[in-house]
This record gives structure tokens, sequence and C-alpha cells, in this order.
């Protein structure tokens, strides 16, 4: 399941809805706490050598508590791990349950090159 099809199952969100976030967070409509997350989200997976535990003071700020930061730091971790993994082996990621909307986005390639075309 991909990030965007969980935060569409667990969220109030509909599939193109979803597809705006994957597309482009940046210009999506998100509350703070939501773009505080994908912020760090994003530092984590592209620069994480250059974090500290001072990064964690922005999710602080916006309202997350000590379990949710964690819970955020484990699945972006978790996300990185695993997309990293298959990156080397060259695995792709199946399209079953995936949306529509988030195909259209995100077809049939490995997860960090769709991540890293995503944000450029």
């Amino acid at each position: 399941m991909s990030h965007g099809e969980f935060l569409r199952l667990q969220g109030d969100s509909d599939a193109s809805e979803v597809a705006k976030v994957a597309n482009n967070w940046r210009t999506a409509e998100l509350d703070a706490k939501e773009r505080a997350m994908l912020e760090f989200s994003e530092r984590l997976t592209f620069t994480p050598g250059l974090m500290s535990p001072d990064d964690l003071d922005g999710l602080r700020a916006v309202g997350f508590d000590e379990a949710q930061i964690l819970a955020i730091v484990a699945a972006a971790a978790y996300r990185n791990f695993v997309s990293r993994i298959a990156e080397l082996l060259g695995v792709d990621l199946p399209d079953e349950g995936y949306s529509k909307e988030l195909l259209e986005v995100f077809p049939s390639k490995t997860a960090t090159s769709a991540v890293e075309e995503a944000i450029q």
C-alpha cells in the first residue's frame, strides 16, 4: 500500500485529493500539522545526515506529541528502508490496490524514483 493510498483510507480525502498531495504536497491544501509532517519526512528521506534532534521541534510546535513523533519517524524511516532495498534490487512496486489517480502520478516506478520526481 502506498503512502497516498494509506492516507486516503485513513482520512477524509478522496483519491484525487491524495493524488494532489502525492504529486506536489507543497501546493496541496494541507493544515500546519500535515505540512510539518511532510516537510520533516522529506528531510529525513533526502538529507538524513543533516538532521538532529532539534528537527523534532518543528513537529512539537504544531502540536504533535512524543508518541505521534515516534510514529512519524518510524513510518518515514521504515518506508525509506523498504524503498531503498526495492530500488537497489530493481523491484517494481505492484500496481494492484492503488487508486487510478495515484497510478497516474506514479505509474509503475520504483518508490525512490517516484518520490524524487514528485518533489522536483
